[in-house]
Parts: C-alpha cells; structure tokens; sequence
C-alpha cells in the first residue's frame, strides 16, 4: 500500500528491439517491477521511500523510478536483485 491505497505490483520486463536486445540492458541483472493503480498525487520519492522501506515492502536499494504520472503508473529499478526477489506482492 502507497498512501494507504492498495497498488499492483508485477514483474517488468523492458521492451526488447529488433535485434532482440533489451533497452534497458544495464539493469537487466538487477530486475524491475511496473507499479500500477497509484494514488493522484503519488511523488517519485515517495515510491522510491516505499520499494527502499525493507519493514513495510521487502523491497531494498531503488536505482530509478520511471514515473508515468498520466497513467498512474511506475517502473522501479533495484540496484540488486535481493531487492526485487524479497518484495512482498
């Protein structure tokens, strides 16, 4: 839960190009997951206080948050992948 409302989490996988390559290989190895149904107002720091609190998500170190505000949606980056494989979701 982010700001007291209840959020899809799931695996993300960037999108590969033609020649079947990730775009966004250099994080490939430590993993992603795509955030949706945010709460209006939602700030990236707060997403990334939220996937770096180990108490309240499992999470763990965030390298980046791509925030679609539009969307209501997030894709968060860990640094390693402990981070992505301990969440709890």
């Amino acid at each position: 839960m982010i700001n007291k409302q209840k959020v899809d989490i799931e695996e993300y996988h960037p999108p590969q190009d033609e020649s079947g390559e990730s775009s966004e290989e250099e994080h490939e190895e430590a993993g992603a997951i795509k955030v949706t149904k945010l709460p209006p107002g939602t700030t990236e720091e707060a997403i990334t206080l939220f996937f770096e609190n180990r108490k309240k998500s499992g999470g763990g170190e965030v390298e980046k948050v791509e925030y679609d505000e539009a969307n209501h949606s997030a894709v968060v980056w860990f640094t390693e992948a402990e981070g992505m494989d301990s969440l709890h979701f």
